[in-house]
Protein backbone atom coordinates (compact mmCIF):
# COMPACT_ATOMS: atom_id res chain seq x y z
CA UNK A 1 0.00 0.00 0.00
CA UNK A 2 1.23 3.66 -0.71
CA UNK A 3 2.34 5.47 2.27
CA UNK A 4 0.11 8.53 2.17
CA UNK A 5 2.67 11.12 3.76
CA UNK A 6 3.97 15.38 3.09
CA UNK A 7 7.39 14.82 1.28
CA UNK A 8 9.93 17.44 2.31
CA UNK A 9 13.62 18.73 1.15
CA UNK A 10 14.80 15.81 3.54
CA UNK A 11 13.13 13.23 1.79
CA UNK A 12 15.64 14.40 -1.66
CA UNK A 13 18.75 14.14 0.74
CA UNK A 14 20.00 10.90 2.81
CA UNK A 15 17.14 10.99 5.01
CA UNK A 16 14.61 8.08 4.84
CA UNK A 17 12.56 8.38 2.15
CA UNK A 18 9.27 7.38 0.74
CA UNK A 19 9.82 3.76 -0.72
CA UNK A 20 12.79 1.44 0.57
CA UNK A 21 13.56 -0.40 -2.67
CA UNK A 22 13.97 2.19 -5.09
CA UNK A 23 15.57 4.80 -2.56
CA UNK A 24 17.88 2.78 -0.30
CA UNK A 25 21.76 3.50 -0.80
CA UNK A 26 23.41 1.25 -2.60
CA UNK A 27 27.47 1.41 -2.65
CA UNK A 28 27.32 4.97 -2.54
CA UNK A 29 25.07 5.61 -5.22
CA UNK A 30 22.32 8.40 -4.84
CA UNK A 31 18.57 7.37 -3.90
CA UNK A 32 16.04 7.27 -6.76
CA UNK A 33 13.98 9.77 -5.26
CA UNK A 34 17.70 12.36 -4.82
CA UNK A 35 18.36 11.62 -8.60
CA UNK A 36 14.67 12.49 -9.99
CA UNK A 37 14.58 15.30 -7.43
CA UNK A 38 18.03 16.24 -9.47
CA UNK A 39 16.79 15.67 -12.93
CA UNK A 40 13.80 17.63 -12.51
CA UNK A 41 15.87 21.06 -11.61
CA UNK A 42 18.63 20.00 -13.55
CA UNK A 43 15.98 20.84 -16.77
CA UNK A 44 14.10 23.58 -14.37
CA UNK A 45 10.65 21.44 -15.08
CA UNK A 46 9.52 22.78 -11.95
CA UNK A 47 9.16 26.37 -13.29
CA UNK A 48 6.21 26.46 -15.13
CA UNK A 49 4.40 24.87 -11.83
CA UNK A 50 6.22 26.84 -9.64
CA UNK A 51 6.31 24.05 -7.29
CA UNK A 52 9.98 22.53 -5.75
CA UNK A 53 11.56 19.66 -7.47
CA UNK A 54 11.55 17.97 -4.58
CA UNK A 55 7.26 18.09 -4.17
CA UNK A 56 7.66 16.96 -7.90
CA UNK A 57 9.76 13.60 -7.48
CA UNK A 58 7.66 12.74 -4.53
CA UNK A 59 4.56 13.15 -6.86
CA UNK A 60 6.15 10.89 -9.69
CA UNK A 61 7.39 8.19 -7.04
CA UNK A 62 3.78 8.31 -6.03
CA UNK A 63 2.41 7.74 -9.93
CA UNK A 64 4.77 4.92 -10.22
CA UNK A 65 3.79 3.24 -7.30
CA UNK A 66 -0.35 3.87 -7.84
CA UNK A 67 0.53 2.59 -11.58
CA UNK A 68 1.87 -0.67 -10.10
CA UNK A 69 -1.22 -1.37 -7.82
CA UNK A 70 -3.81 -0.66 -10.80
CA UNK A 71 -1.37 -3.37 -13.20
CA UNK A 72 -1.82 -5.97 -10.07
CA UNK A 73 -5.57 -4.89 -9.69
CA UNK A 74 -5.44 -5.48 -13.41
CA UNK A 75 -3.90 -8.63 -13.73
CA UNK A 76 -5.85 -9.96 -10.88
CA UNK A 77 -8.94 -9.11 -12.25
CA UNK A 78 -7.95 -11.22 -15.72
CA UNK A 79 -6.54 -13.87 -13.36
CA UNK A 80 -2.92 -13.17 -15.28
CA UNK A 81 -0.03 -14.42 -14.07
CA UNK A 82 2.92 -11.98 -15.77
CA UNK A 83 5.47 -13.13 -12.64
CA UNK A 84 7.38 -15.17 -15.67
CA UNK A 85 8.18 -12.27 -17.51
CA UNK A 86 10.13 -10.78 -14.29
CA UNK A 87 12.82 -13.73 -14.46
CA UNK A 88 16.05 -13.27 -15.95
CA UNK A 89 16.80 -15.72 -18.85
CA UNK A 90 20.68 -16.77 -19.13
CA UNK A 91 22.32 -16.14 -23.01
CA UNK A 92 23.95 -18.87 -24.10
Amino acid sequence: MVENRVVTPDDAGSSPVLHPKKNQLIGGVMTFLKEITDIINKYSMETESNTPDFVLAGYLDNCLEIFNLAVEARDKFYGEDHTCLLKTTTRR
